[in-house]
C-alpha cells in the first residue's frame, strides 16, 4: 500500500489529537517508576497552564467589572492587576512548556505530551515547538523526507 505524502500530512496530526483528546494516552500516562522527564514534568505544565488559564479568566473578568463600573482608572488598573496575577503564571508556564519541548521524547508518551502542549487553546503556533515534534517523530517513527 503507498502512502501520498497528501494523505500523510492531513492524517498524522488529527491522528495525534485525536488520541490525546479520548485520553487513551492520558489514563496511564504517570507511572512514577517508568516516567520519563517528560512525563515527570507535565504535571506542573498541567498545574501551571490551569492556574494561567484562570488568572486570565479572573483578568478578564476583573476588566469587566471596571468596565461596567466606568471606572475612571479602569484601564491601569487592569494592566496592574494583568501585569500582577496574569504576567509572572504567563512567564512560568512558557518557560516550563520551552524547557519540556527541548527534551528529546524517549516514548509515545512524551511524544503525546509535546502534541499537548503545541495544541495549546489560544491559537499560538510555535515553529520551534512543531520542529522539535518533527525531530522527534522522525528519530522514533523513522525519518521522513518531506
Amino acid at each position: 500500500m503507498t502512502i501520498h505524502r497528501r494523505t500523510m500530512l492531513k492524517s498524522s496530526l488529527p491522528m495525534l489529537a485525536g488520541t490525546i483528546a479520548t485520553g487513551a494516552v492520558a489514563s496511564n500516562l504517570l507511572d512514577s517508576n517508568s516516567a520519563t522527564p517528560i512525563q515527570r514534568l507535565y504535571p506542573a505544565w498541567a498545574d501551571i497552564g490551569n492556574r494561567y488559564g484562570n488568572a486570565i479568566d479572573e483578568n478578564h473578568a476583573v476588566e469587566k467589572r471596571l468596565m461596567a463600573e466606568n471606572h475612571p482608572d479602569r484601564y491601569g488598573l487592569i494592566e496592574d492587576h494583568y501585569k500582577k496575577c496574569v504576567d509572572p503564571l504567563c512567564v512560568e508556564f512558557m518557560a516550563l512548556e520551552d524547557k519540556i519541548m527541548e527534551i528529546p521524547s524517549q516514548d509515545f508518551k512524551d511524544l503525546a505530551i509535546k502534541g499537548r502542549i503545541s495544541a495549546r487553546s489560544d491559537g499560538v503556533i510555535d515553529d520551534n515547538h512543531h520542529r522539535l515534534i518533527r525531530a522527534d517523530s522522525d528519530r522514533l517513527l523513522g525519518f521522513v523526507n518531506i
